[in-house]
């Protein structure tokens, strides 16, 4: 048998790129073969939703000291409400993955230690108390990422501030990262039309505002969020002690 040390690089777009920073999950998987980039693996014990056509295998690679393979494959979510991220996270945890990386055996992909800041940065205007979409027939769960933060679970707002943090990992931030972050609220293509709301405008503004700004200073920024803002890993375990044993 072969052993494969498998990371998941997983994607919630948006707010994410699928060539940006993933989230990335690890198992170890046994083969009686060795594996080869392009090969798809198929196992309804690996998959929350397992598909036929299984998962194709990237970036294969011997690893001489630690006689095993590692290799890549990927998960893109399109248009997932932003408080069923962490469940989602915390599913694929519950049946075998664990968040992280082969790359973590090399220290090049994660830090030792992190400091975690939980405080809300207040970027937001004081007399702003409303929603940003007024609509009654406006979906909850997309209408929650354009809430202000005292409107939303404390919980949401862990997860909205460490999906910050992923995409800026990597040295890969953007705009929505930034508008997230100097706004407290996240908007969609779709939301943004015809949409004179003042929180929609400022988001915009704030996207408009990272376009200007050098490399460096996008890089130095990017740099500051990781310092401060929390691990996704640190919320999903949260998430997953507070999920019923299925």
């Amino acid at each position: 048998m072969f052993e494969l040390q498998l990371d998941l690089k997983m994607y919630f777009c948006p707010p994410m790129d699928p060539d940006g920073s993933s989230i990335r999950l690890t198992r170890a998987v046994q083969l009686p073969f060795p594996p080869y980039s392009d090969l798809a693996i198929y196992s309804t014990a690996m998959e929350t939703h397992p598909i036929p056509e299984g998962m194709p295998l990237k970036n294969v690679v011997w690893d001489i000291e630690r006689q095993r393979f590692t290799a890549e494959c990927t998960l893109e979510h399109h248009d997932l409400p932003f408080d069923y991220i962490g469940d989602e996270i915390a599913s694929w945890v519950a049946i075998g993955w664990k968040l992280g990386s082969y790359l973590d055996d090399y220290g090049r992909d994660l830090e030792a230690t992190q400091h975690f800041a939980d405080d809300e940065e207040s970027n937001i205007s004081n007399g702003e108390t409303a929603t940003a979409e007024n609509s009654t027939d406006c979906d909850p769960d997309e209408q929650m990422p354009t809430m202000l933060p005292r409107q939303r679970p404390k919980q949401f707002n862990k997860l909205f501030r460490a999906l910050i943090r992923v995409i800026c990992e990597d040295h890969r931030p953007n705009a929505n990262a930034y508008a997230m972050w100097k706004s407290k609220r996240f908007f969609t293509e779709e939301q943004l039309k015809d949409n004179s709301s003042r929180p929609a405008q400022q988001f915009l503004t704030a996207k408009e505002e990272f376009s200007r700004m050098s490399f460096s200073e996008q890089f130095d920024w990017a740099a500051r969020v990781c310092e401060r803002l929390p691990r996704i890993e640190r919320i999903v375990a949260e998430i997953g002690s507070e999920t019923p044993d299925r």
